[in-house]
Order: C-alpha cells, then structure tokens, then sequence
C-alpha cells in the first residue's frame, strides 16, 4: 500500500472559532515509525483498523504528537506561539491541518464536516452507479486473517530468504536463462497460440495460482522482519481472481532495505518458479504439463519485467524504487511537476515545486511521461494481443481505455481551464488554449493535409523465372554452374547418379533378353506358352524405359539462354535429392534481380495510388542502411485475396495472416512490380542483398493526408493483419 501525504483541504469559514475549545485526543492505538527520506525525517503513521498508512513531517509529527484530550486546541496552539514554533498566521493551517487527522480517523472532532459528508454521498452515489462494473473488475474480497498461519509456518519457509538460497536462486535462473536460449526457437513456437481457446484455461490457473505465490513471497518477507500481515483475499482484476495479502505493515520498518526486500519478496518466489518450470519444459514431452510449464514461463517472466519490477507501473518495482531513491508518492509528484510544466509552457502559471533541485525536477519531468506513455503502451498492447486470437474483443479493450482515458482529460481540464481560480487572472489565455486544444487541434486532425508514405513487404524476383526440380532421385554427383554465371541454351547444369536404378536397368534388360530366347524357342512347339514370355519380355521391355528414362533425367540442363540466379549449394555434393527437390533457379532477364514484386493492402493503396513510373525506394532486408531508387513498371488491376507463390515462400507467413483453411488473406491485395534502378555490378547483388528472393520494404510517397486519416489507414491494415 502506498505512503501517501495528508491531503489538504479548504477550511470552512471561522473554523478556528469552531474548534478552539474541543478537547481531542490521537487515538493510542495507532502505530508510528520513524524514518528519514533524503535526510528529511518524516514519521509514518499505520491504521490498524484501516490498515490505512499516511506520512507526515517532522514539523506536522509535532503537532500530532502535542494534541491532547486535557488541553483545547486553542491551548495548544497557542503554546507552539509561545514557543517560537508556530506564528499567529499559522492558525488556519494549524486547524486545517488537525481537520485532515480528523477525516484520516485518527481523532475525532465535534464538528459536522459538511464538505466531508457531502463527498462521501457523493462517492457512494458513483459507487453505485459503477454497480456490477466494479465488482467484475476492480473489486476486492477479503477470506481470513493469514497471520497466524504464517507465523506458525515461518520456520520451514524462513531458509528460502537466507543467504545460500539467494546464491542458489541465482544459479537456478542462469541455468533456466541459458536453457531457454539454447531452446528459444522451440520454446517461442506456442507463444502465437497462448490465447488460443483450448489453452485460455490452462493459462487462467496457471495465472492464479502463480500470484497465490506471489503473494505469499510478499507475506513471508514482512513476517520475517517483524511485520504482520492481517489480512488476505481475492482481488478481481479484468474478470480473473487474483490473490492478494496486505502486507502494509512493512511500510513501518525503518531500514529501508527491508521494505526494498519485502517489495521484491513476491518477484523472488515467482521467477524462481519460472525459472524451475523452464527446465521442466526442456525435460517434458509434449501434452497438458509441458503447456502449463509454458504458461508458467510466460506469465511469470511477461508479468514480472512488465508489471511488477517496472517501475512505471504502480506495483512492486515502483514502490521499491520509491524507497531506494527515498521519494515516496513518486508517481504522484511527477505527475504534479508535469502538470505544472504544461501549466507553465500553456499558461505561465509558475511551477512550485517544494525542495527540489533541478536534477530532482527534470527525473520527475521524465518519470511522469514515461510512466503515462507506458501505461498507454502496456494497454493497447495487451489489447493487439487479445485481437490477434479475439479481433472485436481486443478493438473493444483498446477503444474503451483511449475513449475513457480522452474523457477524463477532458472532463479535468475543461473545467480547469474556464472555471479555476487560479485561471481567473488569465481567463483569455485559458480559454484560447481550451479552443486549440479541444477545438482546432481535433478538426486539423482530420482536415489538415501533411505529407506521408506508404510502406509494403517486397520481394527481389522476376516474372520470367524458371525453377528447375529434380525429376527423380538420385545422389548429387557433379555441378557445373555457379550463382550469376549466364550459361547457353542445352548447357549441363549438374548431375544426379543412382546405382539402384542403373541396376534395375540392367535387370529388366536381362529379363527382356531371356523372355525373347524363351519365346523363340518355343515358337513351334508350343506357341501358347511362346506367347506367355512374349508379354513377359514385353513387360520388361517397359520396365528397361522406365529406368532409362530415370537415368536420362539425372542430366539437368538448360533450355535456353539463362542466368543462374540461384543454386543447389555445391557443398552438398554427394548428398542424397529427393524427387522434386528444387535445384537451380534459371531467368532470361539481362539483370532479372533489379525486378522486385511489393505487396500492398487496398487501405494503402487507395493512398498511395501507385502507377507506372511512379518513382519509389526499395530497402533491402539484409542491408537497412540501403535506399535503392527504383520505379513502379505495373500494378494489379484489382485486389485479390490469393497471393502470388513469391510471398508465401519468403514473406514471414504470420505478417501475411494468411487462412489455414482456404490459405486465402483477409483483405484485397495489390501486386506492385518495380524495377531497381541501381545496376547489379554497382548494387552488389552478388554480395547477397539484392539476391532472388531476398525481402525487403518499399516506400512509396503518398497523397498528403490528414493524420487521422493516415490513423484510420493504419488501424485498417493492421485488423486485416488479424
């Protein structure tokens, strides 16, 4: 739980008058810790009823501590004057200040907090009218009082946070790091069908019972260090029960380190599991275990480094930052300091930010932006994911946070900018803000054009190309032509050799041979049985141009005048061909690898309008830093949803999106042909970049456009992806 500042209300008028004469008292049960951040002393204050902790400084702990049910407040603060610590002017701070320990529970005045009371009926009327909502996704159930059961527990479980665990956790998540590279492209097959629907219930267990560990890794390090844990129970989070245990206490420990630890105890537990469950997998035949092993990886290492220890998230990491740096309410300075830039930048109000240098000012600057950027980036990435198995479902997700999270900077700034007090003296400057932000920002977005581009997969190959495949199998024996070698028409290429089959030539010529004799001899005698061996040699006559015909196919050569474009390796020498296995590819172009086909969605093509002579660059896959010019020779004239051979060979097949069932795409596809202007020799396509078949992107120039426009381009092309 987060250590949070008093808030600081307004007081009613004459406030001091009514409270001057009570007599209150702090309540005796609440737990005090003293602690020191960036050599400030603060003290921390814990409800053990509310489980609630708030911070308060040295100064405020002061008068915290003077309250006293024997002496009126009037008394008291007159004493802090006599004293020198307080002056007459700090009387309405004094009372505001005693009125926020009041709304804290932390004592309890004789006063109808009118504004109080009427933000609690306020509250309770939107808790309704969340109703259900809330329950499905934010809602938290306590079960028991865990305490006990810890403390009973905590001598079996006290070795794992000793110091020779710690050095065999290290080695168990090294072994389990270099397990999974060594395994990586086996083990990242699944992860494009972790959200598939026989495998969604595995991975709901699994992420419940893994933050069940979690949470007990949390729990076990604050008992460890003295702390208790009153209170466990389900947390309903986007539908699925999570575990949770409120280990707040830790809050109260004075040594930093140990609240830093009690952070981390729950990522401990979790990536040590991970780590096991990852030499599991490598040891685990395919089934039902080897895919909760899976999961257990996944969510485990996914959840950890982009929830829990990233400290731009308000979860483990975060408050372990806080401490280390010793800034508590980080995320919520940085949010005010940001603010107040933007106030500054927009409407010249002065930025106050209170005992902070300019090192302190620029890390919260950073620290709020990146914190929102990520939280925006972490949703609607989340939801690209549920779209790639549930398109509506993640379109739904990522539409209601950007359409809520727009509504409430709305909803908070408009009322800022034209009714605030602290705006009042710069009314027209606010209100022109207002206009170009809410207004004239929203219509050129959709009104004012700005230059763009298009990009699409593309592919160095040629339309005239020729694939030779081997006729029949055989060992590879002789190869006569080398990758760019322009060879004539009939020119051997390479040949195959297969003993067997010169063998059964032999054989069936034998049979034809000794059938012949047979027949001839028998001819007068007996003609019946003369033509019996007639048919039997006529069979073997057959037989013998069969396998001729095999052996006169294991002679590949050309049939016209051809450049190689590619090869069988010739290191595969003596290597054993199967049937149909491709062996070289032929073209008749003088340069066929300045030829490229690109792909095009119908969104950006109808940006793009390419046409014959439009000039274009191609960059290579394999050299990035490339912008080869090149010029559009044809287009499509209608969208298809089957693609070209071409694509589906060398274009990675999950961007492509393609149907298993009817292996057609989505949406419309146009085929652009292009031609590389850059000569061969010069473009060193010998080297490797511009080989046939190599992929790569073409940018095209599109119509200036409105950025909404581009938007709504982009957002179709990537839903047809799905």
């Amino acid at each position: 739980m987060a250590v949070e500042e008093p808030a600081a209300a307004a007081p009613p008028a004459g406030l001091a008058d009514r409270l001057g004469g009570s007599h209150v008292g702090v309540r005796r049960d609440l737990e005090v810790s003293r602690h020191v951040f960036r050599g400030e002393v603060a003290y921390v204050v814990r409800d053990p009823m509310t489980f609630a902790t708030h911070r308060i400084g040295g100064r405020e702990y002061r008068l915290f501590n003077a309250i006293d049910e024997d002496v009126s407040l009037a008394e008291t603060f007159a004493s802090f004057v006599e004293r020198g610590l307080m002056a007459k002017k700090d009387e309405e701070p004094f009372y505001r200040f005693v009125m926020s320990l009041h709304r804290m529970g932390f004592l309890k005045l004789p006063i109808q907090d009118d504004e109080a009371l009427y933000e609690r009926h306020v509250s309770r009327l939107k808790a309704k009218r969340r109703g259900l909502w809330t329950m499905l996704f934010s809602a938290q159930v306590p079960l028991f009082n865990p305490d006990a059961f810890l403390t009973r527990t905590m001598r079996f479980v006290r070795p794992l946070f000793s110091t020779p665990a710690l050095v065999a956790w290290c080695a168990l998540v090294l072994v389990a790091v270099l397990a999974g590279v060594r395994n990586a492209a086996e083990f990242s097959a699944p992860v494009v069908d972790i959200f598939s629907g026989p495998n969604l219930p595995l991975l709901w267990g699994t992420l419940v019972a893994l933050k069940v560990f979690h949470e007990f890794g949390h729990a076990y390090a604050c008992k460890l260090y003295g702390g208790r844990v009153p209170e466990m129970g389900l947390m309903i989070i986007a539908g699925a029960p999570l575990a949770y245990m409120d280990a707040s206490s830790s809050w109260s420990f004075p040594d930093k380190r140990k609240r830093i630890l009690v952070c981390l105890g729950g990522m401990y537990i979790e990536v040590a599991l991970a780590a096991a469950a990852m030499l599991l997998w490598c040891a685990t035949p395919p089934g039902v275990l080897r895919s909760v092993l899976h999961n257990v990886v996944m969510l485990a290492s996914v959840t950890t480094v982009m929830m829990n220890i990233n400290p731009l998230m308000r979860y483990d990491g975060y408050y372990a930052l806080t401490d280390l740096l010793e800034l508590p309410n980080l995320r919520g300075r940085a949010n005010d300091h940001s603010v107040g830039v933007l106030k500054r930048i927009l409407l010249g109000i002065p930025n106050n930010t209170k005992g902070a240098g300019f090192g302190l000012r620029t890390f919260f600057l950073i620290f709020g932006i990146a914190s929102a950027i990520y939280k925006v980036t972490v949703v609607l990435g989340i939801s690209a994911v549920i779209a790639t198995k549930y398109v509506v479902a993640g379109a739904l997700l990522g539409g209601a946070y950007m359409a809520n999270s727009l509504w409430g900077v709305l909803k908070k700034s408009l009322p800022y900018l034209l009714k605030s007090e602290e705006t009042q003296p710069l009314r027209v400057r606010a209100v022109a803000v207002a206009l170009v932000f809410f207004a004239a920002l929203p219509l050129a977005l959709f009104a004012v054009p700005v230059p763009s581009s298009v990009r699409a997969p593309a592919v160095v190959a040629s339309r005239s190309e020729e694939v030779l495949r081997a006729q029949t199998a055989g060992f590879l024996d002789d190869l006569h032509v080398a990758v760019g070698e322009r060879i004539p028409s009939g020119a051997p290429i390479l040949e195959l050799s297969d003993p067997a089959a010169g063998s059964e030539l032999e054989e069936a010529r034998a049979r034809q041979r000794s059938a012949e004799i047979q027949a001839r001899a028998l001819l007068v005698d007996d003609p019946l049985a003369a033509a019996d061996h007639q048919l039997l040699a006529e069979q073997a006559a057959e037989d013998a141009a069969f396998w001729a015909a095999r052996l006169a196919a294991q002679a590949v050569t050309t049939k016209a005048d051809s450049l190689v474009l590619w090869s069988i390796s010739p290191a595969d020498q003596g290597r054993w061909v199967e049937a149909g296995e491709m062996l070289v590819r032929l073209s008749p172009e003088e340069h066929p690898c300045t030829s490229a086909l690109a792909l095009f969605h119908a969104a950006d093509v109808a940006g793009a309008r390419p046409e014959a002579g439009q000039r274009v660059q191609f960059q290579p896959a394999s050299r990035p830093d490339l912008r080869l010019p090149a010029r559009v020779v044809s287009v499509t004239p209608a969208g298809s949803r089957e693609l070209e051979p071409v694509f589906k060979e060398h274009l990675d097949m999950a961007s492509l999106a393609l149907d298993p069932t009817t292996g057609l795409v989505g949406q419309s596809q146009f085929v652009v042909e292009l031609r590389i202007d850059e000569e061969p020799a010069r473009a060193g396509w010998n080297a490797g970049y511009l080989a046939p078949g190599l992929s790569g992107q073409l940018r095209m120039d599109a119509e200036p456009a409105p950025l909404g426009l581009i938007a709504v381009r982009k957002l179709l092309v990537f839903l047809a992806k799905l």
